[in-house]
């Protein structure tokens, strides 16, 4: 399975299980593709930026985070191309 297709399982959960309070918009990911390769991508972002994000050919990872400590932040800010807004997190 593709992150791109994994995203598309979270939300069709999402909207049999709670419709009325979305929670995968605010919720901070990151996707990986073929990690330890010579080619690897490492993206961070949220479920919407994720979604239209090509990753290319699997395998794939994808991590919803939790609460993260700054430093985490700041690596995924500049690791994974996060967007600036985590910074505040």
């Amino acid at each position: 399975m593709t992150i791109n297709e994994g995203l598309k399982v979270l939300a069709k959960l999402e909207a049999k299980i709670s419709p009325s309070e979305p929670i995968l918009e605010r919720i901070l990911m990151v996707g990986m593709a073929r990690v330890g390769s010579e080619d690897p991508a490492v993206k961070a972002g949220y479920f919407q930026h994720l979604l239209s994000y090509d990753f290319g050919p699997p395998p794939h990872i994808l991590i919803a985070t939790g609460k993260l400590h700054f430093k985490e932040a700041k690596a995924l800010y500049h690791l994974a191309n996060a967007p600036r807004s985590v910074l505040s997190i």
